[in-house]
């Protein structure tokens, strides 16, 4: 009875009914493609629950952190859509104190006039860039006034809806690491896929993409010389002497400071 009265209830579409009723097919037969479709749908609605994020609730009250929404003066209470952001809190301060600071943090947005932080005199209509200027707004002490508020917004835009960009990371692997490039160091690898993905994510090319004075003070031969040292460790018998030990581990060090420099430009 509960699932007839499920099916009655179903929304098939003007189409289907229209269909479904100048049909000379009996009774019994439309109530039959009735239930198909109903079965249809209802098995639909579950496979796509269980492909959708278990942070929807979170990703769906990122709007009420919208430039728009939360300097508005009728914004939304923060205690209303705080419970939905407590699983990203956790590292950020301890429990006992964590809601308090949150709505602390949330109060005082209004008491700074953002339209002068910014050199336009308009507040960003993005939400990424409004709140990553938000974590580096610093008061006349030199404290951060939104850091763990702002952390929390930026960790909620960076959850993901699916695993297709988990599967789509996984492609990219395959075709940078192919057999002619089967030798590239880990970091390497990493630093070319997440260019890659940043690029299909901002929808830019190598034609589109600006290259800061910065990026290309890193381009020296010092970027080489760490790719060097490991093939001359790995060629090396592995009784190596305690300098030249730490020489390789200096320099190795070196070019991961140059690989974050580069990323932190990129991104």
């Amino acid at each position: 009875m509960k699932t007839a009265f499920a099916m009655n209830r179903a929304k098939y579409g003007d189409k289907f009914h229209y269909e479904l009723t100048r049909s000379r097919v009996s009774e019994q037969e439309k109530h039959n493609i009735k239930q198909r479709c109903y079965d249809f749908l209802h098995e639909a609605k579950n496979q796509l629950e269980k492909r959708l994020s278990h942070d929807i609730d979170t990703i769906g009250n990122l709007k009420y952190f919208d430039p728009k929404m939360c300097l508005n003066q009728l914004r939304k209470p923060f205690p209303s859509i705080s419970a939905t952001f407590d699983h990203l809190t956790d590292d950020i301060t301890n429990a006992s104190r964590k809601t308090s600071l949150l709505q602390i943090q949330y109060d005082k947005l209004l008491s700074v006039d953002w339209t002068q932080e910014f050199a336009d005199g308009e507040v960003p209509s993005d939400a990424v860039t409004f709140w990553a200027y938000v974590h580096n707004y610093e008061n006349a002490a030199g404290v951060k006034c939104f850091g763990e508020l702002s952390q929390m917004v930026l960790y909620a835009h960076v959850l993901p809806l699916s695993n297709a960009f988990v599967e789509r990371i996984f492609s990219y692997v395959t075709i940078i690491k192919s057999k002619i490039r089967n030798r590239l160091l880990l970091e390497t690898m990493e630093a070319v896929v997440r260019i890659r993905s940043h690029l299909a994510g901002m929808q830019k090319c190598c034609k589109s993409f600006d290259v800061t004075n910065k990026m290309l003070s890193l381009f020296n031969s010092s970027m080489y010389t760490c790719q060097a040292k490991h093939a001359e460790r790995t060629s090396t018998e592995p009784s190596t002497s305690a300098g030249s030990t730490a020489e390789l581990h200096v320099t190795e060090q070196e070019c991961q400071e140059d690989l974050e420099e580069v990323m932190k430009t990129v991104f």
